[in-house]
């Protein structure tokens, strides 16, 4: 069989070649996709490895089972306020008592007023310049205003107004994880510091202000009644936004990414202290954490870690949850598996449409060899040793196909994927838009926060993939053209099974 096979290939060398050709091209498409996916899996393997290693804890959302108290306060009314149990720095030490767990960056956040400094412009001020126009157009506008619209001096009170995020350690803080922000002077918040702050490039160029500078946080209840309470920070860094935010009439200042304020909690808990003694009596809210973000040492052992962390007497279902943290890798892995699916989809097209090319091509190979089938058939050679003498043939023509596409498939994989690669990244990246008016006014309808949040886009994976065939991948692609071949010739010359030599002879002339 193995002879006939030899010889047949020899003997036919133009038609040898012609499969040579049909085969390397089936062996190369193989190659090339099963080397882009399988380094492509590798790649996103390693980042959900090296970023997928933590959870968060944090209350359950819309909380209403209390329990619950009747604060006074100092205006001599009441509120009802919920006391139960917290994320707090007890749970949090009972937590950091699970094997495995390596380090953990709790926030919060609260809104100060800034002094002496200015914020970058945003709805705030469009307000304020509305208002007065408003006031300039019509000498009677300040008696006319709906009791619902706030006065000039409410607006600057409010273009004071940003967001102070209070974290136990800012290079954990998860904007500085993901990419989003990246520290470019000073150094990050910790726990042990006192009244320490970061600010964007952009508000420190704005305002001249450089690494050991100071400035005032100020807490307010109102026009009326001013400031109620300051603290002074210091600036011990700098970051940088690496994203994209649009900021117009419809993103206030305190949502405006570069106007944000990363402070350390002491800070926090002198500012709520503030509030605190101004609107309540005889209450002080207890310090805890809006989230906790804990990681792991093993990313393998993370479900484990979060079974464990959820049989602690502390973590009440009722109030608290754990979920997965996937702030670091899903920008980072989405763009790695949208190649993964287009490379599948592209060689599973790819191999039926070679196996239906083969069908074809095998059947009419086989069918021209009806001469020869018979006289095998009539020296009694059995039918199954026939077909696979053409399955040798083929395999022979497959394995040196498969020898060239090995040769050349690599280079080709790591220029198609890493085109891929590069074109998914940049997709990924945030797009700078300016709205029209209309467009503002419909968002500002339907509610515009979501279009107008920091759109970060960062890709935190490799720029540069390089793409390996290794012997996994081998033996796939000799598995699955030979199944093909094997497949395609059965196809083809299943009719030796159901005639004899003579009607082999007469059905087929």
């Amino acid at each position: 069989m193995i002879k006939r096979a030899s010889l047949y290939l020899r003997r036919k060398y133009k038609r040898t070649i012609l499969l040579l050709i049909l085969l390397f091209v089936l062996a190369f498409s193989l190659a090339v996709g099963l080397s882009m996916w399988g380094s492509v899996n590798a790649a996103a393997q390693d980042v959900e490895h090296r970023l997928g290693t933590s959870f968060i804890v944090k209350m359950q959302d819309g909380l209403t089972a209390g329990p619950f108290e009747m604060v006074k306060l100092r205006n001599g009314g009441e509120q009802q306020t919920y006391v139960g149990p917290r994320v707090d720095q007890q749970m949090v030490d009972q937590i950091m008592q699970v094997d495995g767990i390596a380090s953990y960056q709790a926030e919060n956040f609260t809104y100060a007023c800034v002094d002496g400094i200015n914020l970058i412009a945003g709805g705030w001020v469009s307000g304020l310049e509305d208002e007065l126009e408003r006031i300039q157009e019509d000498p009677e506008w300040e008696e006319k205003r709906p009791d619902n619209m706030l006065d000039d001096e409410e607006y600057r009170l409010m273009t004071r107004m940003t967001t102070v995020y209070a974290s136990s350690n800012t290079e954990l803080f998860s904007y500085f994880r993901t990419g989003a922000f990246s520290l470019i002077e000073g150094r990050h918040v910790t726990s042990q510091d006192s009244h320490k702050v970061i600010i964007s490039d952009r508000l420190a160029e704005m305002n001249n202000l450089e690494l050991g500078d100071t400035f005032v946080l100020k807490m307010q209840a109102g026009v009326e009644t001013a400031t109620i309470g300051e603290c002074k920070v210091e600036v011990v860094g700098i970051f940088q936004v690496n994203g994209y935010q649009p900021i117009n009439r419809l993103v206030y200042e305190n949502h405006i990414t570069y106007n944000w304020i990363l402070a350390d909690f002491e800070t926090f808990s002198d500012l709520r202290n503030i509030s605190d003694q101004y609107y309540y009596l005889d209450y002080k809210w207890p310090i805890y954490y809006d989230n906790v973000t804990f990681f792991v040492e093993d990313a393998e052992r993370l479900d484990e870690i979060i079974a464990e962390v959820q049989d602690l007497d502390v973590m009440d279902p009722m109030y608290f949850t754990v979920v997965r943290d996937d702030t670091m890798y899903k920008s980072t892995v989405e763009p790695l598996n949208s190649i993964k699916t287009l490379v599948l989809v592209a060689v599973s097209a790819n191999a039926i449409g070679c196996f239906i090319v083969l069908c074809i091509v095998f059947t009419m190979w086989i069918r021209s060899r009806r001469r020869e089938i018979a006289i095998y058939l009539s020296l009694g050679i059995r039918k199954v040793e026939i077909l696979g003498q053409f399955i040798i043939e083929a395999a022979v023509v497959a394995v040196a196909a498969s020898v060239i596409a090995f040769a050349v498939c690599q280079p080709v994989a790591s220029a198609i994927g890493n085109s891929m690669l590069s074109s998914a990244v940049a997709k990924a990246a945030p797009e700078e838009k300016v709205y029209s008016e209309e467009e503002l006014y419909e968002l500002a309808v339907g509610g515009g926060e979501e279009a107008f949040a920091l759109d970060s886009g960062t890709y935190a994976g490799p720029e540069h993939i390089d793409f390996q065939f290794g012997l996994a991948e081998m033996l796939i692609l000799v598995a699955a053209e030979f199944l093909i071949i094997i497949a395609a010739i059965c196809k083809g010359g299943s009719f030796i099974f159901k005639l004899q030599p003579r009607q082999i002879m007469t059905t087929l002339s």
